[in-house]
């Protein structure tokens, strides 16, 4: 299995990895690409409004302290960046959801995998199909089935 050496993380990545981590996609999260972050063999990156996306169920179900627990394990992720929206990041985005009409949380997760020079790993097909955005992996084609 070859990852690229740095990866931004998209939303779905996460929920896979805390909510089901038994689960092939959660296992293959944990093994080829967390443990290596942990080991300094690959970087990993990913948006401020990726962990806002992650706390919204945990805060809809009434769950604070949930919330606080997920964007702890999130932040303490060994290897993990996670980038604020800054100005770059925002103009980015904004010149690709211009081009292409992606939905603007998706523009700006796109945006700062590319400001970071990271391939983006999700199981979004819609952004990997997104026009003009090379380096998008999708997370189903490498997950071996079982």
């Amino acid at each position: 299995m070859s990852l690229p050496e740095l990866l931004a993380l998209d939303t779905n990545c996460f929920i896979y990895l805390f909510q089901h981590p038994e689960q092939p996609r959660g296992r293959f999260l944990l093994e080829h690409v967390v443990r290596p972050a942990a080991c300094g063999d690959r970087q990993l990156v990913t948006s401020t409004l990726v962990l806002a996306e992650l706390l919204v169920a945990p805060q809809r179900q009434g769950l604070p302290d949930r919330a606080q627990a997920l964007s702890r394990a999130v932040t303490s992720l060994p290897g993990l960046v996670v980038a604020p929206v800054d100005v770059g990041i925002a103009a980015a985005a904004a010149r690709l959801r211009g081009r292409s009409g992606v939905a603007l949380p998706d523009a700006i997760v796109l945006a700062t995998a590319s400001q970071a020079g990271a391939v983006l790993l999700t199981n979004d097909q819609r952004l990997a199909r997104t026009a003009d955005v090379p380096g998008v992996l999708l997370l189903d084609e490498l997950v071996a089935p079982g």
